[in-house]
């Protein structure tokens, strides 16, 4: 169903642009966009508005309750419907202008909303919308990417609910099947807006460890997050290449700048 109504915006979209005249791709907006921005929206705005409800119910009344599960096919098809949409190589589908807009607001609360979520079948759906954002979209979101990685995957790994935790280590384990990513997450120098150092892949090894006791229900879920961390990270090392120097070198030298940066930012 979402790639049936994907391939329908696709080609609405193609067909009324074959039948303009060509506009100025700059333009902030163009006609032959309408479609495909419309359905970026307004599923955005489905999926922010049914899980800040159903997970509202969901701590007030408890997760027994089945009425709490009949949004889950629609937030299902929505979220697969905006990857497929976002992950279209179709040439001038968006500007991007209008797409940085609609990256950094409407899709973006919606994403958070996926982050905090409780619902355990739109894990894989929300990662692989995660990892097409961070593949085509990094330049217009890498800031918003790494604040959403921060405030709300890895809060979500702080939750008392450890269905929640579960849910957040099957998103972390499909993250693992791109090792950039997280080669990525390791040589960050990103603050927050108050200027606060944030070490995204410590925190991440930091915040999955403290599951992986035997006395925390969650155990296996981490171990296997830490596993799979760690054999991604040594597949990368051993498998690529910058050049004539080795990526294991590139990578701890950047590490030492980002530990050097650290320790200036503690003594400022």
């Amino acid at each position: 169903t979402a790639n049936f109504i994907t391939n329908c915006m696709i080609r609405n979209a193609i067909t009324i642009s074959d039948c303009l005249p060509k506009i100025d791709r700059n333009y902030p907006v163009t006609i032959y966009d309408a479609d495909s921005i419309s359905i970026l929206r307004a599923f955005s705005g489905i999926i922010a508005n049914e899980l800040t409800k159903s997970n509202q119910q969901l701590q007030d009344r408890g997760s027994q309750d089945p009425q709490l599960r009949d949004s889950t096919p629609t937030l299902e098809l929505c979220c697969n419907t905006l990857n497929d949409l976002l992950s279209q190589k179709t040439k001038h589908l968006f500007s991007d202008q209008i797409i940085d807009i609609i990256l950094n607001r409407e899709i973006h609360i919606a994403m958070m909303a996926l982050a905090l979520d409780y619902h355990i079948e739109l894990a894989l759906p929300f990662s692989n919308l995660f990892i097409t954002i961070w593949k085509k979209y990094s330049k217009l979101y890498i800031q918003r990417l790494y604040e959403l990685y921060d405030k709300g995957i890895l809060h979500s790994l702080s939750s008392p609910n450890p269905h929640q935790i579960e849910r957040t280590c099957q998103i972390l384990n499909h993250l693992t099947s791109e090792p950039q990513l997280f080669v990525d997450l390791f040589v960050n120098f990103d603050c927050d807006k108050s200027g606060r150092f944030v070490s995204l892949f410590d925190n991440t090894v930091s915040l999955v460890s403290k599951h992986a006791y035997p006395d925390d229900p969650c155990q296996f879920s981490a171990l296997t997050v830490l596993f799979n961390i760690l054999k991604c990270m040594w597949h990368y090392l051993n498998t690529t290449k910058t050049s004539e120097v080795p990526v294991t070198e590139t990578l701890i030298e950047a590490k030492r700048q980002k530990d050097v940066f650290q320790q200036g930012l503690d003594l400022f």
